[in-house]
């Protein structure tokens, strides 16, 4: 159903869409300014370590992929469903 959500809106644009969102993984390094609130330092470098290597390895290719509005937080608190029907997915 999400794969249906997301082809659906593959050539949605809204400027409403072109905002910051914390849960976007792509700009995933504002945790970076969170880093000393890590008490353990262990765990604390361990964090830094996947920040850096995301920097290193995921961001430079980026530019590379398709980027589009998809709905990536469907869980069973915010979504809304019609219990008499039967069909599975959505209508194109």
């Amino acid at each position: 159903m999400l794969a249906e959500i997301d082809l659906a809106l593959r050539d949605f644009a809204h400027p409403c869409a072109q905002r910051f969102l914390k849960w976007d993984l792509s700009r995933s390094n504002w945790a970076r300014d969170y880093l000393g609130l890590i008490a353990d330092p262990e765990r604390r470098a361990l964090a830094k370590k996947f920040l850096n290597l995301f920097e290193e390895e995921a961001v430079p290719r980026f530019p590379l992929l398709r980027r589009s509005v998809i709905y990536g937080d469907a869980n069973d608190h915010n979504a809304l469903v019609d219990p008499k029907t039967k069909r599975r997915g959505l209508r194109h």
